[in-house]
């Protein structure tokens, strides 16, 4: 477990908001939604949308678990999954 998903489930346990977690996993690691964009190939207003929990496509949201190393069922558990 790294230092992201230890802090997605810490706050999540202390009652903290999945998208306020994934807002405040982004700052933690110094990355803006513009940055997460260029990482994952993902348009910059469909980051926010997927960090806010208004879009669900299972391979974008995999791809943002994946590059906080934090996996999608727990990064997104609180979203549907569509393919």
């Amino acid at each position: 477990m790294n230092r992201n998903e230890l802090a997605v489930l810490e706050l999540k346990s202390i009652g903290f908001d999945m998208p306020e977690i994934r807002k405040a996993v982004l700052i933690l690691n110094s990355v803006t939604h513009a940055g997460l964009s260029r990482k994952t190939g993902i348009h910059v207003e469909s980051v926010k949308k997927y960090i806010g929990a208004r879009r669900y496509k299972h391979e974008n949201q995999k791809k943002i678990s994946d590059f906080f190393r934090v996996p999608v069922d727990v990064f997104f558990c609180d979203v549907q999954r569509q393919s």
